[in-house]
């Protein structure tokens, strides 16, 4: 694994212990203020909707929310900020769109190719760069590693930065648990 990679996932992945110390913050407001409804976050005991494999916005979500956290963690983040917000809602929606007919819950691996997103240098232009020159947002892609790899599949979202590093988990969902 290069040093740019190891630097990148210190600064951007937590490690577990880092995890497990961290405390959530609690959202502005007074205590009895209502969750936001806009987020599917697996992790909210307050959300009481069942997981239904044949949905895919958990995933979705999970792998939106990986690439807005090297986003938010880039240089980049602190001088554009317009954009973010937009670009996360036609992501997910441009996502959505693309997987729906290629979703096998009963048979993860199949069409897993179809639902790789990838940013690297040959040229092609992805789902991401589309998204974000959509948003009038460049700056986004310029903000997430040269070479950046995010597989979709039911029940789990993996990554992979440069083409030689290891693929990690990001999100897995195994049975009735949730590990984010």
């Amino acid at each position: 694994m290069t040093p740019n990679i190891q630097i990148a996932r210190k600064t951007i992945i937590p490690t577990t212990s880092e995890m497990k110390n961290k405390k959530r913050q609690k959202p502005p407001g007074n205590a009895n203020s209502t969750p936001n409804n806009n987020r599917l976050s697996s992790n909210n005991k307050e959300n009481t909707t069942p997981y239904d494999p044949n949905s895919m916005e958990h995933e979705v979500e999970a792998g939106v929310s990986l690439i807005l956290r090297f986003v938010q963690n880039s240089t980049l983040k602190k001088t554009n900020t317009h954009g973010l917000q937009s670009f996360k809602e036609r992501l997910i929606k441009a996502i959505i769109e693309m997987y729906t007919g290629h979703w096998y819950p009963d048979r993860p691996m199949k069409g897993s190719a179809f639902r790789c997103l990838r940013i690297n240098q040959n040229g092609s232009e992805s789902l991401i760069e589309k998204t974000a020159k959509n948003c009038d947002a460049v700056w986004i892609v310029e903000s997430l590693p040269k070479e950046f790899t995010v597989w979709i599949d039911p029940s789990e979202v993996s990554y992979r930065i440069g083409e030689e590093g290891s693929i990690c988990v990001h999100y897995a969902r195994k049975n009735n648990t949730v590990k984010s």
